[in-house]
């Protein structure tokens, strides 16, 4: 996962160059999806950088849990709202009325749903925006 989040850098630093972005990693954490899942793991710092304050301090970290690669991904915006944790978290149905702001959340979840993973959103305590994902170690067996 590093190497996919290293091929970004430095275009999410010229699109955002007041932005803090710091990448933390205790190796490199091998997960399924490659390309794929390393595109939704972008979209969701591309989101954080997008709406994670002004200037967006961000930090990307991953690191193994167990059989599990855990990616967590932090802004210091106000979190995210009630209708996109209900959407993401608790699997609720898209409708006319009822809907994510935008498509790169819903995205990344069915990406990332797809390779076995889980996706959730949240508010951390000090008030920033988290959003974290779960994915089998490709090692795992």
């Amino acid at each position: 996962m590093s190497d996919a989040l290293a091929d970004h850098r430095d275009g999410w630093q010229d699109d955002h160059p007041d932005a803090a972005l710091q990448i933390e990693s205790d190796g490199k954490p091998a997960v399924p999806g490659g390309d794929h899942v390393g595109g939704a793991v972008a979209e969701l710092v591309e989101n954080a950088l997008e709406h994670g304050g002004d200037p967006a301090d961000v930090q990307v970290r991953e690191r193994r849990a167990g059989r599990e690669v855990e990616i967590a991904v932090r802004d210091g915006r106000e979190g995210f709202p009630e209708n996109e944790r209900a959407l993401i978290n608790d699997g609720e149905t898209d409708t006319q009325l009822r809907h994510s702001n935008g498509m790169g959340l819903w995205l990344a979840k069915w990406v990332i749903e797809f390779y076995g993973g889980r996706l959730s959103v949240g508010t951390r305590p000090d008030g920033g925006g988290e959003a974290t994902v779960r994915l089998p170690a490709a090692d795992a067996s």
